[in-house]
């Protein structure tokens, strides 16, 4: 499939226009119906790459880490995601565990994913599978849901904290910190990416 990287096309009206060069700042819009054209700053792959790993460690942290610490009389209990997780197993919300894991995993997968396609541009090359893999990352998008982990979390600390002695774990800081490096990754427009050439 023959591609032209030095047109675009308004995703509004379909009309098609010569790439503009546009500076850092400057945006361009279509002259028919007014709409801004898709001309987006080139994708870095070093900065796409740095914060890949740097969620896949801070993924690890947040997994592995508690989220929260829960007293009471002295006695004192530590809760991860993943217990909840199997906690959710063995209870009557049996039923919604598979879905609770696939979306813990789903950072997970997309960091591994990213960190593939990046390393690989990085070094100047197309990855193996760079175009199912790069839909798959598109994909999984909407299914991250680590702000929602952390939200969650963040609730029943302050439901427990009427009733108990509750202290924010080192997973709860490193889903804070997830969360901000995927709204960072994510600020970058992946579409940029189908267009890079090594």
């Amino acid at each position: 499939m023959r591609t032209y990287p030095h047109l675009v096309v308004c995703e509004h009206c379909d009309r098609v226009f010569h790439r503009p060069y546009l500076a850092r700042g400057q945006r361009a819009y279509c002259p028919v119906c007014r709409q801004g054209l898709p001309c987006r700053a080139p994708f870095h792959c070093e900065r796409g790459l740095a914060l890949s790993l740097a969620s896949l460690v801070v993924f690890l942290l947040a997994m592995c880490t508690p989220v929260i610490h829960i007293g009471f009389r002295g006695n004192y209990s530590d809760a991860t995601l993943w217990q909840s997780a199997i906690a959710l197993a063995h209870g009557v919300g049996a039923p919604i565990a598979a879905p609770v894991a696939f979306i813990l995993l789903v950072p997970l997968m997309q960091s591994l994913l990213q960190c593939w396609l990046l390393a690989f541009a990085f070094t100047g090359r197309v990855a193996p599978g760079f175009a199912p893999l790069l839909r798959c990352t598109a994909w999984l998008r909407p299914w991250n849901m680590v702000e929602v982990c952390l939200l969650g979390a963040l609730v029943a600390m302050i439901k427990l904290s009427g009733y108990l002695d509750v202290q924010a774990g080192i997973g709860l800081w490193a889903l804070a910190a997830l969360t901000l490096l995927n709204g960072l990754f994510w600020a970058q427009d992946l579409k940029t990416l189908w267009e890079w050439k090594p």
